[in-house]
């Protein structure tokens, strides 16, 4: 089976919200929605619990421990908003950048220009600077992300560990 990098998040949420409906989706944990459809040898760290139905700053890491990648998303309100509708009421969800980084002496430190994404796999085409700076540990990453291009706010995050597989 063939992953396209960068989609994985995006994707099982829309699948988990039309599997189990709109208004469950939206009281269901994100994190239970991915964890049947994670890869193995991989950590899922998410700093909001729940799906929400109004933009929000979020940094969602998925860390492959078996290569020592991780996959990371940043949705940002500064980059604006999408609508975001499956079976249901539409509601507004964040723009997004990712970025894949080596896990090096348990810190994730990235410096480069990323794309802005909009959902469901549109690329807005905009390329902003990125500056990424956090330290893995086993229950949490924590760290900050930064626009310096733009006038975005940093966001500092803490993100617990949600989901781990085998």
């Amino acid at each position: 089976m063939r992953r396209i990098p960068g989609y994985w998040l995006i994707g099982l949420v829309a699948a988990g919200s039309m599997a189990a409906g709109p208004a469950v989706a939206a009281s269901v944990p994100e994190s239970n929605l991915i964890a049947e459809h994670l890869p193995p040898h991989t950590n899922f760290y998410d700093q909001w619990s729940e799906v929400g139905t109004r933009p929000l700053d979020d940094v969602g890491i998925n860390v492959d421990r078996h290569t020592k990648r991780a996959e990371v998303v940043v949705n940002n309100k500064c980059f604006g908003t999408y609508r975001f509708s499956l079976l249901g009421p539409s509601f507004r969800q964040s723009n997004f950048a990712i970025v894949h980084v080596p896990v090096r002496r348990g810190r994730l430190a990235f410096i480069g220009e990323v794309a802005v994404d909009r959902g469901m796999n549109d690329v807005e085409g905009r390329r902003v600077e990125m500056r990424l700076a956090a330290k893995v540990t086993a229950k949490a990453i924590s760290g900050r992300v930064s626009f310096p291009a733009t006038s975005c706010p940093r966001i500092r995050f803490v993100a617990p560990l949600r989901r781990q597989t085998k």
